[in-house]
């Protein structure tokens, strides 16, 4: 049985992500094990490194949108500033100096995320 504790301690709220597709786990599984391989954050990443903040902001904006919809609000909260200090370049110091936190809460998440998938 997997343990939904190990998604709780990372952030992920699995009730509030079940209810938004329609409280059928295997189509909100399915798309949470999806995450491990979502690709908006190694975008993220390349455009972080690059200094690419344009295509950043992008990358930030969908990857919010992901955490979102599947209830990783620990990622999705560290998330809302960073993309609000992308947006239209308004503040990349306060980007750039917020980047290593969303780096370790990624990994903190894709890190529970594959430990659930793996309890069956």
């Amino acid at each position: 049985m997997k343990n939904i504790e190990l998604l709780k301690e990372v952030g992920v709220d699995y009730q509030q992500g079940l209810s938004r597709f329609c409280n059928k786990e295997s189509l909100y599984e399915k798309y949470l094990f999806r995450f491990l391989e979502e690709p908006s954050y190694q975008a993220l990443e390349d455009a972080m490194s690059k200094k690419e903040y344009k295509t950043a902001f992008e990358a930030g904006h969908t990857l919010k949108g992901v955490c979102g919809n599947l209830s990783i609000n620990s990622l999705f909260d560290s998330l809302e500033p960073f993309v609000n200090a992308l947006r239209n370049s308004t503040d990349i110091d306060t980007a750039v100096k917020m980047f290593p936190s969303i780096q370790d809460f990624y990994k903190r998440v894709k890190v529970a995320i594959a430990k659930y998938f793996e309890e069956e």
